[in-house]
């Protein structure tokens, strides 16, 4: 697949699994391989959900599956409402885990934001500037 290419997130075949504890979502490629994956926990004190990963394999990076994934993830926590208020997450590249240098890590991390923000997410940190990795909150709509 071309890297400029862009591949419906129908292409995989979705599993959702929904249990007291955590949302997963998970897409399978046609060879049965995990392209992409969501993990949310449940926070039922705080009402909230925390968006705790999203995993796209290397092999469909830049082809707006995340884009995706988050219009979908969406649609599966309108569910959630009863239980729980708020989405929230951390921004963090998995590429910084091998990057020392912050400017290099907070660039990796602008985009992220920026993804983040297209989605109605909301950044909660009062010092964005200097935050390396911020935290994001959207409310949890019917």
């Amino acid at each position: 697949m071309g890297n400029n290419e862009i591949i419906n997130l129908t292409c995989f075949r979705e599993e959702v699994v929904n249990n007291d504890n955590e949302i997963q979502l998970l897409y399978f490629d046609e060879d049965k391989k995990i392209a992409a994956k969501v993990i949310i926990d449940k926070e039922y004190e705080d009402r909230m959900l925390y968006f705790e990963n999203l995993y796209i394999h290397k092999s469909y990076r830049n082809m707006r599956i995340s884009h995706q994934i988050l219009n979908r993830i969406d649609e599966v926590i309108k569910n959630e409402y009863i239980n729980f208020d708020t989405i929230e997450l951390w921004v963090d590249h998995a590429d910084n885990q091998y990057i020392e240098d912050n400017n290099i890590k907070r660039a990796n991390n602008q985009y992220l934001i920026k993804l983040y923000q297209k989605h109605g997410y909301q950044i909660i940190n009062s010092n964005i500037k200097h935050s390396l990795t911020p935290t994001m909150r959207k409310k949890i709509k019917l």
